[in-house]
């Protein structure tokens, strides 16, 4: 009898807090429970965020190198840069094609995403940073 009551009080008690959360994230303002890029960013420790201030000339050569590769076959590139169709005519990229890419970074950086698996959070990750030593 006293483990059906506990069992009760314990699905209640589950329940109840399930539901709260769910209330939480109903009630309370996406934009509220954003963070910027560089503070969901802060919990990486193997990736770094590109320098625009000093002369990364292979981080940024990869990275518009991985941008050109993930919107190939695209007419419009994800984030609309007006360097795209030369960037797409390209076969060998450098950093000096990463002029309107690091612009853009230097913006969505300080955007604000939901979380790590945030679309755009992703884009920034795989566009605006590399792998630490």
């Amino acid at each position: 009898m006293t483990s059906k009551v506990i069992l009760l009080t314990s699905t209640t008690s589950v329940a109840v807090a399930s539901g709260g959360v769910g209330i939480y994230f109903l009630s309370v303002p996406k934009s509220a429970r954003e963070r910027s890029f560089r503070e969901i960013f802060k919990e990486e420790s193997k990736r770094a965020i590109i320098s625009t201030t000093t002369e990364d000339n292979e981080g940024w050569k990869a990275a518009v190198t991985a941008y050109k590769t993930d919107n190939t076959g695209k007419e419009r590139d994800a984030w609309g840069l007006s360097d795209w169709s030369t960037i797409k005519s390209q076969s060998n990229l450098s950093h000096t094609h990463a002029t309107k890419l690091k612009e853009e970074c230097v913006k969505r950086v300080e955007m604000k995403f939901t979380g790590r698996e945030d679309a755009g959070y992703l884009e920034v990750f795989k566009w605006c940073t590399k792998a630490t030593q």
